[in-house]
């Protein structure tokens, strides 16, 4: 059989043959192109980027700027810490030497009970039975010295509301830090707390708040949370219920440490 007889017989089949040998080739070009491109657009980027890498971040002014920063930061921090801690005065800080942290701790409390007696005789008005402070049952020196920072606020905020002119301290209450005695710990900002009822007049009640904030002390008492109603029973009196802090700040604790 010659070539003609097989065109003829066999025609269809070699152009459908020839045509997809055609579309392949040009499919295979096509892709190849856009593989190519692709390839080259990646390698172009992939080069960009390793440049950009090699290329410093931040410059030498970039560096003083953050140095500069991190130095008032540091300053404005230090400033605030000083001005939020609580500074015991010297006869409520446990010293070496002394005797018995629990001594001093009693002593403390036997003279504030009696000077605040007199100063609300004097002023006429009512002080909580004992001051409300329950006997410590304890000789861990770091717990007496909390309840020594408590006692000092204690002492400053009674005598702010006496010189006020408050007419009683119905309740006195004393609360540690939540965190003192768990695994986690205080954390750097440790507060103990107190917490009062008091009554008086509105105007002795501005004046004692006034007072707080003042620097007979050294400095403000921190006031955590303030409440102010009318008695119903006076209604030219108002009950105030007061909490304040007694802040210690700490160092952060490091992960040596803490292993």
């Amino acid at each position: 059989m010659n070539f003609s007889d097989y065109w003829q017989e066999n025609k269809r089949f070699v152009t459908s043959v020839c045509t997809g040998v055609v579309l392949f080739f040009v499919a295979f070009l096509l892709l190849d192109g856009s593989l190519g491109s692709k390839d080259l657009t990646i390698r172009k980027r992939i080069s960009e980027a390793q440049s950009k890498l090699r290329e410093p971040l931040y410059s030498g002014q970039d560096r003083e700027d953050a140095e500069s920063d991190h130095a008032a930061l540091q300053t404005a921090l230090d400033q605030l810490s000083k001005e939020a801690v609580f500074e015991p005065r010297p006869d409520f800080v446990l010293k070496p030497g002394e005797g018995a942290a629990s001594n001093l701790y009693f002593q403390r409390v036997d003279e504030v009970r009696e000077s605040l007696r007199r100063l609300a005789s004097r002023a006429r008005a009512n002080l909580p039975e004992g001051l409300d402070l329950e006997p410590l049952m304890t000789n861990d020196a770091d717990t007496i010295e909390r309840h020594l920072l408590a006692l000092d606020l204690i002492d400053r905020i009674v005598r702010h509301a006496l010189a006020s002119g408050m007419q009683s301290v119905d309740r006195i209450q004393v609360e540690l830090d939540p965190g003192f005695k768990s695994k986690e710990g205080v954390g750097i900002v440790e507060r103990t707390q107190v917490l009062l009822d008091l009554r008086g007049s509105s105007r002795a009640v501005s004046a004692m708040i006034v007072a707080s904030q003042g620097n007979e002390f050294g400095k403000p008492l921190i006031v955590d949370d303030l409440d102010i109603k009318i008695d119903r029973r006076d209604p030219d009196l108002v009950l105030v219920s007061m909490r304040l802090s007694a802040i210690q700040l700490h160092e952060p604790q490091r992960t040596e440490d803490l292993e």
